[in-house]
């Protein structure tokens, strides 16, 4: 096995994997900043949000409607059904016009794949006339609901006219905000460059979490203040489980890279007093980046694991009373984590040579390892994933690409890194890092025993762009020394 002694990021202090994170976090901030805008500006579109900031994760209580037949629906897919979208529409505000084609489409597309729609009109104005006209030459087939004094779209905290939202069968709000991003505020596309419904449901029927769970939606401003509407009691199952499957339990289960599962109500009483201790101290969730600024709603750090403060007095106001359960038909579904590679199968996997040996106890230095690709052309990297062989051990992972005019001291060359919590980086359509012929592959990987003595071989996965990208990613560490 081939080792090397002049360690990327290393620092006796351990802010090694500060300096990856903060890596990480800027060029996602600059990602997300290409797509923030002027609120004053004359033109525009779609801003991403933090779900947790508007309702992502919660429990929307159920509301009985009538359409305009006369039917009873409610905020639920039916039973045949998965996921339910519910589509704020009209006839008078023309971003609202412009988008009923694009919701037939859909609707179309996804209802024989399990998804109800059901259409909210919330103008008082509007005639039922004009309201059956739209219905007819759009062909919508949900149920449309007239909502002239407001009631569901106030308890949903609707923001304007264009906005959706995804609840599944458990009543949870999985995605709010955007159809797409073809029609704006002063501007339209021939084709939308992000289809943020499409995306949040593909990864939903997939039994995955939105890549963006909520955006603002271009569209005639709807003037309501009122948060989401939620239940008046916190209890484990109507609140608390939702804020520790939303930002805990991807590392607290069974297997997983925490050393306890918080994934059942027993488990969180065992663990109560030390989980409000660390969350009133804000060491968990891991977040040490700059914070959200309380005024702003768009959404600063694209991998902000922070609670919202919300969600924050709502978990340690019930940690720190008799913690009510609930009622087990308010829990959230269940979330299965797959064994497999998040990033899907790939191109090739790269593996440390030989199994590092764990001792059972005590500090272990750092192990700094190299890895040869045998790549005979250069490489366009456009997903990594790093999977540790023992979760439980490896407290973090940096890969750094090896060679010609990189220097490892100043951090260059980063290509993937692994902290709990955080295993891949899939780049943005049109992104791509180089990978160098026969490029060397430093391994850095830091072990924290855990009283049982293992060995660990961590896998590195690689997918590979088809052809070079519009841009190319230069990965630089960012030090706060």
């Amino acid at each position: 096995m081939r080792y090397f002694t002049k360690t990327p990021y290393q620092n006796p202090a351990h802010t090694s994997v500060q300096r990856v994170i903060l890596g990480l976090a800027a060029l996602l901030l600059s990602v997300t900043a290409g797509m923030a805008q002027d609120v004053n500006s004359v033109r525009r579109g779609p801003r991403i949000l933090r779900g947790s900031q508007f309702g992502v994760g919660r429990l929307i209580p159920n509301i009985e409607m009538t359409d305009v037949t006369g039917r009873a629906v409610s905020l639920r897919p039916t039973s045949e059904s998965r996921l339910l979208v519910v589509c704020l529409t009209g006839t008078g505000c023309p971003l609202a016009k412009r988008y009923t084609p694009t919701l037939a489409q859909l609707e179309e597309t996804y209802h024989p794949l399990g998804v109800d729609f059901v259409f909210i009109n919330p103008n008082k104005s509007e005639s039922v006339e004009r309201v059956w006209g739209a219905i007819a030459t759009h062909g919508l087939q949900g149920s449309y609901v007239r909502d002239a004094e407001r009631e569901i779209v106030g308890r949903l905290a609707a923001r304007t006219t264009t906005e959706v939202f995804v609840i599944d069968t458990a009543g949870t709000l999985r995605y709010r905000g955007a159809v797409d991003d073809q029609y704006g505020i002063g501007y339209s596309l021939s084709e939308p460059r992000v289809r943020y419904l499409a995306d949040a449901v593909d990864a939903l029927l997939e039994d995955k979490r939105p890549s963006v769970d909520a955006t603002w939606a271009p569209g005639c401003e709807l003037g309501l203040s009122s948060p989401v509407d939620t239940v008046e009691s916190v209890t484990y199952h109507n609140r608390i489980s939702r804020i520790l499957q939303h930002n805990c339990v991807a590392c607290h289960r069974d297997s997983g890279s925490a050393p306890f599962s918080l994934e059942s109500a027993d488990a969180v009483h065992d663990y109560a007093g030390m989980v409000a201790d660390v969350v009133r101290r804000g060491t968990m969730p891991p977040w040490f980046a700059a914070p959200q600024e309380a005024e702003s709603d768009t959404l600063k750090w694209a991998n902000d694991c922070s609670l919202c403060a919300a969600d924050n007095v709502d978990l340690l106001n019930w940690l720190e009373s008799d913690r009510p359960l609930g009622d087990p038909a308010d829990a959230p579904l269940s979330i299965e984590y797959p064994a497999g590679w998040t990033i899907g199968v790939p191109d090739v996997i790269l593996q440390l040579p030989e199994p590092i040996a764990v001792a059972a106890t005590g500090q272990m230095p750092y192990q700094n390892l190299v890895v040869r690709t045998h790549f005979e052309e250069g490489k366009w990297v456009k997903a990594v994933e790093i999977q540790p062989g023992v979760p439980e051990v490896v407290h973090h992972v940096l890969v750094c690409v090896g060679g010609e005019n990189v220097d490892l001291e100043n951090t260059a060359g980063f290509l993937a890194a692994y902290v709990p919590g955080n295993r891949h980086q899939i780049n943005p359509e049109g992104f791509a890092k180089w990978l160098p012929p026969g490029a060397e592959l430093y391994f850095q990987m830091h072990y924290t025993p855990n009283g049982t003595a293992t060995t660990d071989q961590t896998k590195l996965g690689l997918i590979f762009a088809n052809e070079p990208p519009k841009y190319a990613i230069l990965g630089h560490g960012i030090a706060n020394d």
